[in-house]
């Protein structure tokens, strides 16, 4: 089977109608195409850090894992990681993701470093979170994409990026 992966836009809106309407289009698209060997997959998208809210997070994810062929995401923003206080955050937030994940098995799709700025570096704190991750059992399969700032970033950062990829 070929795979095709697209964001559900609105499964994080406060508006359970809202959210209803995209998971009952996707799941009836996936249910249309997949006899035709065509597997569509959701990214079921929240913003970073409202990962930390366990509230937030777990309701969310509830949802999205009771719908086949999801995964969850994550926009994440700006994460400048020379400071202190945004990479922890986002540490945290990263947790919280990946809690879910491995709590309901589910891959996850990251929208990470999608920025011309140098001093943007998600992955790393990312990276921090997937080692804990995986050393707590979490054994999903991550997409990071985009990853722009990447290129522009010092060869060292780039090269402890790499280091710390688990």
């Amino acid at each position: 089977a070929v795979a095709v992966r697209t964001h559900l836009d609105g499964t994080n809106s406060p508006d359970k109608a809202v959210r209803h309407t995209v998971y009952a289009a996707f799941d009836k698209a996936r249910s249309r195409w997949l006899p035709r060997g065509l597997e569509l997959q959701g990214v079921a998208n929240l913003f970073l850090p409202l990962w930390a809210d366990a509230d937030e997070a777990s309701k969310h994810a509830e949802e999205a894992a009771s719908h086949a062929g999801v995964v969850l995401g994550a926009y994440c923003g700006k994460v400048i990681s020379d400071e202190e206080s945004a990479k922890k955050a986002a540490e945290q937030a990263f947790d919280g993701l990946f809690k879910e994940a491995k709590r309901h098995k589910m891959d996850v799709d990251l929208h990470i470093d999608e920025s011309n700025d140098p001093e943007c570096c998600a992955l790393l704190p990312m990276c921090l979170s997937l080692s804990r991750a995986r050393a707590a059992g979490f054994t999903g399969h991550v997409v990071v994409g985009h990853a722009t700032s990447l290129a522009l970033q010092r060869k060292e950062r780039r090269d402890e990026v790499l280091r710390r990829l688990p």
